[in-house]
């Protein structure tokens, strides 16, 4: 073997990576993997006692940090002698100190990981040496073409560093392992060219951003892949820029932060990169800024199921615009205030602050603005029963964004539709709107709105009576929604999935799904989550012989205040299923709706056993 490739006539090359690595999925079987081996024999030779299933998510993180290298996991293990292996792996993201030999088993040139890089360098020219340390400012690998924007370095240069074992290309992009990143920023230790470098690193991904904000807020796959490869980079260039006050690099590229995030179901990323900024002293200092980034970060605090926190950011930039008269700030907040208020019940608010963000509207931005309005205002009509003057305006909204060419958003249309039609009792349409949807997320990757499809898509083949479809549908919706964070789309699954278990005959596994799913409505606080989970309930209690106690539910959701039209039509429909009662039915004893979906949540354990006897009433 050797670190450079001898350019022989008739060589080939047969590239040495490190063992396979788990990944994280791979815990319940990541001692198959050779990293995992070599790490765990190293490791109890100096602490016996180590159990590694008892680690077992740290050793998977120590070995994909050190992506398998033999002598860095021969070195790590070294140190479980004094350290648990999570903070072995909290220390190797700190860097190499630990990657250094404890005892005279290595030879010199293999105590640590330092030494073994000292070795590469001296092969390097002074070029190259340049060359790698500017390349350690990316994150998560590199193009060519950045490569040389950025730090320099020409194409023969990246080849006579791959030559060298320094950098690997995978698929179109360059990589240096994390550890060769690491000590090669070290070097980068003259500070007008490691902040020029920066620099240069910032102002390219906020370009590459900002070129890409109109595909991306369309949905377009290709744009989205691009920040999927890129979004390590974007991370740091948009952590600099706050360090740096570059209020107006934050500017540029927020917009299409958000929309990446929310299409991909990334919020909590989202959230977390807009919060930084908020809270740093660029935005602090303004307002304008500042302003814009609550909006964005309310919009991905609504998608989170953050209801309470997103209208107190909303109403805080809202409030900021009155001096400023950002109009797309202004728009953004007061959808985020629509939206929240329409999950939250309150009909009209939601419906004045839609009509509001119309009315705010730049005249460029009015065909996009009609159409979310069009598609926001039939959720309202939907909610106050008014289905026909629904499904006109969702008719309208799709056409404008299909003749916008925005797939993102007609997908999500196409989920509303579908949804509207299920409501309407029309599943032969709703199933049309709702695979349409469905294709185009899986086409271009639309994460959240796949996420709402697949849990509508549920509902029909439950009604269908096809519960191995119903089971895969609420199997992928559980799966993106718990990736993504959506908690809405989560408690809507469980209550689906107890209905699912009730119909097989499984009542332990359907107390358990309704009690996860009713646990998440009562944190969202939405009226339609915690009813529907009252519908499921009754369908449970009707499955165990409590018929009566069935309809008392049924009977006080639908009479609830804080009904929408549609859970009330489904509920009074479920209700016409059940048998008549010829007794006479007690009065309802005195349960709040909350108070009620807790004793659902707490009892389950116990079959409902001490509910059941309240809901039936003196003897």
């Amino acid at each position: 073997t050797s670190r450079v490739r001898l350019a022989v006539s008739m060589e080939r090359l047969l590239p040495l990576e490190g063992l396979p690595c788990p990944e994280i999925e791979d815990q319940d079987h990541f001692e198959a993997f050779d990293a995992v081996r070599l790490f765990v024999q190293a490791a109890q030779r100096v602490e016996p006692t180590l159990v590694p299933a008892v680690e077992a998510a740290s050793i998977v993180d120590i070995c994909r940090q050190l992506e398998g290298l033999p002598l860095a996991l021969e070195l790590a293990a070294a140190w479980t002698r004094v350290l648990s292996c999570d903070a072995i792996a909290t220390e190797l993201r700190q860097g190499t100190e630990l990657l250094h030999a404890v005892d005279a088993a290595h030879p010199a040139r293999h105590a640590s990981i330092d030494v073994v890089f000292d070795q590469s360098w001296r092969l390097l020219s002074q070029i190259e040496r340049d060359a790698l340390s500017r390349l350690s400012v990316f994150q998560g690998g590199f193009s060519a073409e950045a490569a040389r924007a950025i730090a320099g370095a020409s194409l023969p240069v990246l080849g006579a560093l791959a030559d060298k074992s320094l950098l690997r290309k995978e698929g179109p992009r360059i990589f240096l392992h994390p550890l060769v990143q690491q000590l090669a920023a070290t070097r980068l230790d003259d500070d007008p060219v490691q902040a020029a470098t920066r620099e240069a690193h910032a102002a390219y991904f906020h370009r590459l951003l900002a070129q890409l904000r109109p595909l991306a807020q369309a949905g377009d796959r290709v744009a989205l892949q691009t920040i999927d490869v890129e979004f390590e980079n974007c991370r740091r260039a948009w952590a600099w820029s706050i360090a740096e006050a570059q209020a107006d690099a934050l500017r540029l590229s927020s917009n299409t932060l958000l929309e990446y995030c929310d299409h991909r179901g990334r919020s909590e990323d989202g959230l977390a990169l807009l919060r930084a900024a908020i809270e740093s002293p660029v935005a602090k200092a303004d307002g304008k800024l500042d302003a814009l980034l609550l909006s964005k970060a309310s919009h991905l605090a609504y998608r989170l199921g953050r209801y309470v926190d997103a209208e107190a950011m909303a109403l805080r930039a809202l409030e900021s615009t009155r001096k400023s008269r950002d109009r797309a700030t202004k728009v953004q907040s007061l959808n985020v205030l629509g939206t929240c208020a329409l999950q939250l019940g309150r009909w009209d608010d939601a419906r004045r602050y839609f009509k509001q963000a119309l009315e705010a509207t730049a005249p460029e931005s009015q065909a996009s603005a009609l159409a979310g309005t069009l598609d926001h205002l039939a959720l309202v009509e939907k909610a106050l029963g008014n289905y026909a003057e629904a499904l006109r305006l969702s008719l309208q909204s799709l056409v404008q964004y299909q003749r916008l060419g925005d797939s993102a958003e007609e997908a999500l249309c196409l989920n509303n539709l579908g949804s509207l039609c299920l409501t309407m009792r029309e599943d032969d349409a709703a199933g049309v709107h709702l695979r349409q949807g469905l294709a185009i997320c899986e086409r271009d990757g639309i994460v959240g709105t796949r996420g709402y499809i697949l849990s509508n898509l549920t509902e029909l083949a439950l009604r269908a009576g096809d519960l191995a479809a119903a089971e895969s549908h609420a199997g992928h919706a559980i799966e993106v929604a718990t990736a993504s964070g959506n908690r809405a789309v989560l408690s809507w699954v469980k209550t689906k999935v107890a209905r699912l278990a009730v119909r097989r005959g499984d009542n332990d596994a359907a107390r358990s799904a309704l009690a996860e799913g009713l646990s998440v409505a009562l944190e969202l606080g939405s009226p339609s989550w915690k009813l529907n989970a009252v519908e499921s309930f009754a369908e449970l209690l009707s499955a165990q012989g409590e018929v009566s106690c069935a309809r008392r539910v049924l009977t006080y959701a639908a009479d609830h205040p804080t009904a929408s039209a549609p859970v009330r039509d489904e509920i009074r429909r479920r209700l016409e299923t059940l048998p008549a009662v010829v007794n006479a039915t007690p009065p309802w004893p005195g349960l709040e709706l909350d108070d009620l979906l807790h004793r659902i949540v707490v009892e389950s354990n116990v079959a409902h056993a001490p509910l059941i006897a309240t809901l039936r009433g003196p003897h």
